[in-house]
């Protein structure tokens, strides 16, 4: 059989998620009871099926899920939500004074929401491989990308992928050993990993 060259990859080991990931999973629950969606609605439907597609294939895999204190807090005034954040992730990243030092420097060299900045050094310190959330305005984003990068580099910490779900699908394979291995550009659906939604989130 030939072999078919994708371009280099980056095993990943270690995934954190933001909240409106989790947010997804109960919102495709009441969409599905519902017959007759309005364009919007059948846009985010589309959404939620990503986010569960992503959680999915983290639970089918061997990496692992690393939750952040912060994306706990956001989600605790929900007990439905804050009950999923609990099954989803093995870990967690504590809030310690290196992540609070870190998240003041992304704050002061780009005004990025503090939520936002400690989820972004939570997972910097964490030494996370990969970060999802659809939030592109404020996180999935070429500047907030520079931004991480640099000060990382400066503190000699790596700089995880941020990505959208979509996005990541889109440029993942699921080895025979259920590793993630993540390609820079978008492959051929054929070698698009397939599984079932998982039965922790349904």
């Amino acid at each position: 059989m030939k072999r078919v060259y994708l371009g280099k990859t980056r095993k990943i080991r270690s995934i954190s998620i933001d909240s409106d990931i989790i947010i997804d999973i109960p919102a495709l629950k009441v969409l599905q009871t519902k017959h007759n969606l309005t364009k919007e609605e059948e846009r985010y439907f589309k959404r939620c099926e990503i986010s569960l597609q992503t959680l999915s294939l983290a639970f089918a895999s061997k990496v692992n899920l690393i939750g952040t204190e912060i994306v706990k807090k956001e989600l605790s005034y929900f007990p439905i939500l804050r009950s999923l954040y609990d099954r989803v992730f093995d870990k967690e990243i504590p809030l310690s004074s290196e992540v609070k030092r870190l998240a003041i420097m992304y704050m002061e060299k780009r005004k990025i929401k503090p939520a936002d900045s400690f989820i972004l050094a939570s997972i910097s310190v964490g030494k996370i491989d990969c970060f999802l959330s659809w939030d592109r305005e404020h996180m999935v984003n070429a500047e907030v990308n520079k931004i991480v990068k640099e000060i990382n580099k400066e503190r000699n910490l790596p700089m995880p992928l941020i990505i959208t779900p979509n996005d990541f699908l889109q440029r993942i394979i699921l080895s025979p050993e259920r590793t993630i291995c993540f390609f820079r550009d978008p492959i051929p659906q054929k070698f698009h990993p397939r599984f079932y939604p998982s039965k922790q989130l349904l």
